[in-house]
């Protein structure tokens, strides 16, 4: 009996407890396929309320990091970065040649990194990786990109863009998969405008093969012609241009000290000649004249510079101490400023023709002189001097800093030319030096 009753508890012990186990299975492995079809339908509801573009895009020739913007137009908030890719196809420079390559860089769980203006990168990233340098307007859930919120991604490459233009098709593949692509150029620059009150930049770009191994801090001397400048004289023991090489063929005038460094003195008959094609030949629409004149007498005619061959092309003269621009322009003929400078001072005497407008003007130092309607353009002829004209008509005293421009310069321009040049000293300082460690 106490066996049977073993036996037969153990048979209905063993029954109760395979029932058990067999309940206990059944509902792991039914919640387990509920959990998955309800990840499923998250996972499609994910995705179907995931959006996102390319708010812009930021990449320079010859450098290895670019940027560009990701704005989130979806409802749902991007926010595992692991699980996100970014897929870059470029053209790409590597020793020396152009070779397209394919990368995936990684997230690198890093902030605060941007591309600075030069092409490197504040704080540190790895080649190879992309990081979120910032979200635009994070309101909500910091470090997220949440709806209608813009991310910068910085991109740090394997190999430098090619150094001319460079194509790159760039994806971005979200955590639940939802991919955007872009293709775009590199463009030439990307830094911002150094001042507002420039009109114009130009990129520079070192040529590689001109460079052996990796240098830090290398002085690089660079020789740049501003192209509206026709004719620039320092007079730095010399008649030689600064800009296109119209160099001078002096005839009596000799070195002296000037307003800035050294200048030329000129007494009659003195001269310097330049070939006929130097500064600028025909008709001209617009044209400048400067320099520094300190003269020693006043007499008449006191040619500083001119063109032509008869004295009735452009000329920037004295006439018994006025400024005269005497041009080929129909009546007037002739503009002359309403002051007379004086003997054994330095003045900075500027004329302009504008034959858009019709207008010539006349500056002293910093101040408009001067001013008359001219109509038509003006004949340059075939002689270019500075001094004594064809006429005879000599300048005496000392010439410093002559310039000739086929633009017209503006008042703004001209004033802050005499500011600088009249007073160095006054328009800037320096800081006082430092030692190193201090």
């Amino acid at each position: 009996m106490g066996l049977g009753i073993a036996i037969g508890g153990g048979v209905i012990m063993a029954v109760m407890v395979t029932a058990i186990i067999t309940v206990m299975m059944l509902i792991p492995q039914g919640a387990i396929v509920q959990e998955s079809m309800h990840d499923s339908f998250q996972l499609s509801n994910k995705y179907e309320k995931t959006s996102f573009a390319f708010d812009s895009t930021s990449a320079e020739s010859g450098l290895s990091a670019f940027s560009f913007v990701l704005e989130n137009t979806g409802l749902e908030k991007l926010w595992n970065y692991d699980d996100s890719n970014v897929f870059v196809t470029y053209d790409a420079l590597i020793d020396g040649v152009r070779t397209s390559v394919t990368e995936t860089p990684s997230y690198y769980s890093s902030s605060n990194i941007s591309i600075d203006c030069d092409g490197t990168t504040s704080g540190e990233i790895p080649s190879g990786n992309w990081t979120i340098s910032q979200i635009i307007g994070d309101g909500i859930d910091p470090g997220l990109i949440n709806s209608h919120e813009k991310a910068e991604i910085v991109t740090k490459l394997n190999y430098p863009l090619y150094n001319e233009t460079s194509t790159i098709s760039l994806t971005f593949a979200s955590d639940v998969g939802q991919t955007q692509t872009i293709s775009f150029d590199t463009d030439a620059s990307e830094c911002a405008w150094y001042s507002p009150n420039w009109a114009s930049r130009e990129l520079i770009r070192i040529n590689h093969d001109q460079v052996t191994g990796n240098l830090t801090n290398f002085p690089v001397m660079i020789s740049l012609t501003d192209s509206d400048y026709k004719g620039v004289y320092h007079f730095n023991e010399n008649v030689n241009d600064s800009t296109h090489n119209y160099n001078g063929t002096d005839s009596g005038s000799s070195d002296t000290s000037g307003q800035i460094d050294r200048a030329r003195d000129f007494q009659s008959p003195d001269r310097i000649n330049f070939a006929s094609s130097a500064w600028m030949s025909g008709y001209l629409d617009k044209i400048t004249m400067q320099a520094w004149v300190n003269p020693d007498s006043i007499s008449g005619y006191d040619t500083i510079v001119g063109f032509g061959t008869d004295g009735d092309y452009p000329t920037l003269s004295l006439k018994d101490g006025k400024i005269s621009y005497w041009s080929s322009t129909t009546s007037p003929r002739e503009l002359l400023s309403s002051d007379t400078l004086s003997t054994g001072t330095w003045s900075f005497v500027t004329v302009t023709y504008d034959g858009v407008t019709d207008q010539a003007k006349i500056y002293l130092n910093d101040n408009n002189d001067g001013m008359d309607s001219m109509s038509g353009s003006t004949y340059t002829g075939t002689n270019r001097w500075i001094g004594n004209d064809d006429n005879g008509e000599p300048f005496d005293g000392q010439l410093d800093e002559v310039r000739i421009l086929d633009i017209v310069l503006s008042k703004n321009w001209i004033i802050t030319e005499y500011n600088n040049q009249n007073s160095p000293n006054t328009f800037y300082s320096i800081g006082t030096a430092e030692a190193l460690g201090s």
